[in-house]
């Protein structure tokens, strides 16, 4: 069954749509930037929400003008740990967007090796620290897991 609420759907933008009076006054005081990942990380206050949705491993050759490193593996390691050491230490919490299926190139199906592979190194870099995630199947091939350090709706312990 083909899900309403995809993105590009009138159900999903409806639903935007709807969402923005709310959220234009809870993001009122908020200041939102968009800069280099490690030097924003470098802010170390308690009452910051960092969102990150950064290239996904694996597909730097979608972002042709991203540092390139910005996919390996090690990139993700240096990110979770910063990222774990601002909350763990200044109290400040995270949500990252990741995807746990493999590359899409060749693949018709859920399951496969380069899945389990994709989402066992993410598993490594923030299961069992007291995260919660929340998977969203985006067609019949993508999953995007959404990883927060605070319970949201729909969302599981990260065991």
């Amino acid at each position: 069954q083909a899900n309403p609420l995809r993105p590009g759907s009138p159900e999903y933008y409806n639903r935007v749509i709807s969402c923005i009076p709310t959220l234009s006054k809870r993001l009122a005081d908020v200041k939102l930037t968009r800069r280099d990942l490690f030097n924003t990380l470098n802010v170390r206050t308690a009452d910051t929400l960092y969102v990150v949705d950064p290239p996904y491993l694996d597909t730097a050759s979608v972002y042709k003008s991203a540092d390139k490193r910005c996919n390996s593996f090690k990139w993700h390691q240096t990110l979770s740990r910063k990222l774990w050491n601002l909350h763990n230490t200044y109290g400040a919490d995270f949500i990252i967007f990741c995807r746990i299926t493999g590359r899409r190139k060749d693949q018709s199906k859920l399951g496969t090796i380069a899945d389990l592979y994709m989402e066992a190194r993410i598993n490594s870099l923030y299961a069992g620290k007291g995260a919660f995630y929340r998977d969203v199947k985006l067609d019949k091939v993508t999953i995007e897991r959404i990883i927060a350090t605070f319970n949201f709706d729909g969302a599981t312990p990260y065991i």
